[in-house]
């Protein structure tokens, strides 16, 4: 039998962990034992990990943690100002190197030789899943022992701050590196020409079957509606996922007079308290609904009149196709993969990042 392991940085509600269930399903029914490692053990969507799979938990990440994500020049006065010499050298000399070469490997090269290796196995495939994502990519390139590597980006790298030189060193060692979307291999094969060869276009996998199950819970917490045209975005509220500008476009039709709508927001995340306390000072509460995360957001797809995806950037955007299932009217803004989706689908609008935009294409819909 053989063996594949995804590393993850953990099972949150989230568009790269739904991902990875359909990937995981797929190897199983085709007969390898499937591994899962992560940074942290947890999330809504660890229940969904079939029983079969063995789970791991990553060693050495708090113990690096601090050197690979915190500025180096406090660390370097601290250490003056405690007497480590050796250490405030050490680190001084990685700070030179970071300016110097704009990358932090050397200093992923040094941190990375407390990180023990995820076990004795060697897999037959290993697979950075949360690309890119320079403590994973550097983790799967050199902490694991496997016959073949492989990455898998989920975005637009050029949305990112990514480390280009850390993306050099790992890749190197990848004999394939898949990406969901079209539009995202293009710019990644620009930016990386020296990997073009190993770029292959995977979409994520949509679960149909699943999907069309789990569609039919009853769920308590249907927000009553009185008959309005409901609006619904399902992901991580966050800056990059668009929901506050979305909400000054809710704003301005609440203004103008229409008042027989109902956005409803399936998640939760950093820019939640903004977008809640936007809400209340402008007495939407009526208009927006909050229902935080959902492992299970596929009762409110089927309920809902239009879905609404007001993202900054995504990849392949998982929940768009998964709205395409319920044969629901979508309004995406321009960002990469949106396009790639939507052009044979109809009824959809794309529009740019701007709510007078958004509001107007959810007039025209409506």
């Amino acid at each position: 039998m053989k063996s594949v392991v995804f590393v993850i940085c953990t099972m949150n509600v989230g568009g790269v962990e739904k991902a990875l269930l359909g990937v995981v399903k797929q190897y199983l029914s085709q007969g390898w034992e499937v591994h899962v490692a992560m940074l942290t053990i947890g999330g809504g969507f660890l229940q969904y990990l079939p029983k079969e799979v063995c789970i791991h938990q990553i060693k050495g990440f708090q113990e690096i943690r601090s050197i690979i994500h915190n500025p180096l020049r406090p660390a370097i006065s601290k250490a003056l100002k405690t007497l480590r010499l050796l250490d405030a050298v050490k680190l001084g000399c990685f700070y030179s190197l970071q300016k110097l070469c704009n990358t932090s490997k050397h200093l992923y090269a040094h941190a990375f030789k407390k990180v023990p290796f995820l076990s004795e196995q060697i897999f037959d495939l290993a697979v950075a899943f949360a690309g890119p994502d320079s403590f994973i990519d550097t983790y799967v390139s050199s902490r694991i022992r496997a016959n073949e590597k492989w990455g898998w980006i989920h975005f637009d790298i050029t949305k990112f701050g990514i480390d280009s030189g850390i993306i050099r060193s790992a890749y190197c060692n990848f004999s394939r590196i898949n990406i969901v979307s079209l539009d995202a291999k293009a710019i990644f094969d620009r930016t990386f020409p020296m990997f073009c060869q190993k770029t292959y276009y995977q979409p994520n996998i949509i679960d149909v079957e699943s999907i069309t199950t789990l569609a039919t819970e009853t769920v308590d917490d249907l927000p009553s509606h009185s008959g309005k045209k409901v609006i619904l975005t399902v992901g991580r509220i966050s800056a990059e996922k668009g929901q506050f500008r979305a909400l000054k476009a809710i704003k301005k039709l609440v203004q103008s007079g229409v008042n027989d709508i109902q956005w409803w927001l399936v998640g939760d995340g950093t820019d939640f308290d903004r977008c809640k306390k936007y809400t209340i000072e402008n007495r939407l509460e009526n208009t927006v609904k909050f229902l935080g995360a959902k492992p299970n957001p596929y009762p409110y797809m089927v309920n809902c009149d239009i879905y609404l995806q007001p993202s900054e950037h995504e990849g392949f955007c998982i929940t768009l196709a998964e709205a395409k299932l319920f044969k629901k009217p979508i309004i995406a803004t321009e960002f990469t993969g949106a396009k790639e989706q939507l052009t044979k689908y109809y009824p959809h609008i794309i529009v740019p990042h701007d709510s007078s935009k958004i509001a107007d294409a959810i007039i025209t819909l409506l």
